[in-house]
């Protein structure tokens, strides 16, 4: 680690982190508390709550992620500080006392805090991801020892456009207009505004970060500034599990319900590249931006971070590549044989659904009535539905993400920096990183191991064997049915 430039800026610094309990602000502390082990104090804002912030703390360092830490380096979680506060509330809700120990020390800040939900809830959307960043920016200036901020948005903002550079394009709406907007208008009026504004973007979540980036350009000018905009983030790539995930996302929750047998249908384009980006490459690109924001006295640089234009994966591979490992390793927790099929077409997607989703469901609720079981499938997929319904936007539509600063800042890394701090998806085996992250899915989201993988293929096979008498039967049923009418 000596020769390594970005953990010698680290070396008695400290850094400053919004979000830490969320999936990109566990992989960033770990990372940093490793791989940076000259590193003075992580002070991580937890929500103010006098009874539960060390508990918080613990939810953190007790994660599978920080294992080998505790294990080989369990002294270097002291360095983790509690700063109770909360993104929502003025000046963060951060004590003066807080505050000046921020001001004697801090000298980097990750903002990774955010509402993430694809809902229609535009004023909670805009409380965090607009209202909040500028409370982040407004503590940030009182920091005299600040080097740099790294703010965390998404490359799915501007959607209009073919091509997405990295640039900061104006928004539909300027940040106060939308905070005045969302303070004052009735109902029906947030409801007009919400459907303009989704003209131009997927989800309030995405409009809400495009107002944020605007504000932070004319806002922040004075301020040593990169913006980081992930595409789909996934599991961890290596660090510090391969296929670490703890959420049901995006893609994870594809892969859960494929897994189960029980998602069998999507509506997607099976030609459109999924832009899938690993959390650990998204999470090395943040710590190495803040190195060369400071280093270079950026005022403000975007990272496109994506795998697209680079590395492009389509989604008919990545369920090639999902069955190919979830077959050699099923989950126990079956309920049917694992399939899926992509269409282009709604009407034909929605047959489908109803075919292979909801008359089954029906079927099986009535039978577990009967034997007083309280649990409703029908309910489960309206669940899943409706999850998927915001990831349809982007299985049925491609972009193009510029990803020239990324490689450019790769380019002028050191070699050990290139190695630790990797974020350079054209070496990216999306074969071997989907099996990672399938095997991932199993592990951490079913809590399965691998002991339980034999027992799974057996309960595997008899789904098959089950499916194919089904499908048998439904043929005879057919051709004496159409036997009947032709003959008679």
């Amino acid at each position: 680690m000596c020769d390594s430039p970005v953990a010698h800026f680290y070396a008695n610094r400290s850094v400053f982190v919004t979000g830490s309990t969320g999936f990109v602000g566990k992989i960033l502390v770990e990372k940093l508390l490793r791989c940076c082990p000259s590193i003075d104090k992580i002070y991580l804002l937890i929500r103010s709550n006098p009874n539960r912030t060390e508990d918080r703390l613990q939810e953190i360092v007790g994660c599978e992620v920080f294992e080998n830490l505790k294990r080989d380096a369990p002294d270097v979680l002291q360095k983790l500080v509690v700063v109770q506060g909360d993104i929502t509330l003025p000046a963060l809700g951060i004590s003066p006392d807080d505050l000046n120990s921020l001001k004697e020390c801090v000298s980097v800040v990750f903002h990774v805090a955010a509402r993430i939900k694809f809902d229609e809830d535009l004023k909670s959307a805009t409380e965090i991801n607009v209202k909040g960043t500028r409370r982040v920016l407004e503590m940030v200036r009182q920091l005299p020892l600040l080097k740099a901020m790294v703010h965390v948005s998404t490359c799915y903002i501007h959607l209009d456009k073919a091509v997405i550079d990295e640039v900061v394009y104006p928004p539909q709406i300027e940040a106060q207009e939308l905070i005045d907007a969302v303070d004052s208008f009735s109902p029906p009026q947030l409801e007009s505004l919400i459907k303009k504004l989704l003209e131009k973007c997927p989800n309030v979540y995405a409009c809400t970060k495009a107002v944020s980036e605007f504000m932070l350009k004319k806002e922040g000018s004075d301020i040593p500034l990169a913006i980081i905009r992930p595409a789909i983030v996934t599991a961890a790539s290596e660090e510090p599990i391969p296929g670490w995930i703890d959420n049901l996302n995006g893609p994870t929750g594809v892969i859960a319900g494929v897994a189960k047998g029980i998602l069998r249908t999507i509506y997607a384009n099976p030609d459109v590249v999924a832009d899938l980006i690993p959390v650990d490459f998204v999470v090395n690109l943040m710590i190495a931006s803040a190195y060369y924001t400071a280093e270079h006295h950026k005022s403000l640089t975007i990272f496109n971070c994506c795998s697209g234009q680079l590395k492009p994966l389509t989604w008919r591979q990545f369920a090639e590549h999902l069955f190919d490992c979830g077959f050699q390793k099923p989950v126990k927790a079956l309920i049917w044989y694992p399939s899926i099929s992509m269409d282009r077409s709604l009407y034909v997607h929605r047959l489908k659904v109803i075919c292979y989703h909801y008359l089954p469901a029906y079927f099986i609720d009535a039978a577990t009535s009967i034997a007083g079981s309280k649990f409703k499938l029908t309910k489960a997929y309206q669940r899943i539905h409706k999850a998927m319904a915001c990831l349809t936007f982007y299985t049925t539509r491609e972009w193009l993400f510029t990803s020239r600063n990324m490689i450019e800042l790769m380019d002028v890394m050191s070699p050990e920096d290139r190695s630790t701090f990797n974020f350079d998806v054209r070496a990216l085996d999306w074969s071997a990183y989907l099996h990672a992250y399938v095997v991932g899915v199993r592990r951490f989201i079913f809590k399965e191991n691998a002991d339980t993988i034999p027992v799974a293929r057996r309960y595997q096979s008899m789904f098959y064997c089950i499916r194919t008498a089904l499908h048998l039967f439904l043929l005879f049923l057919v051709y004496h049915i159409l036997r009947y009418f032709f003959l008679t």
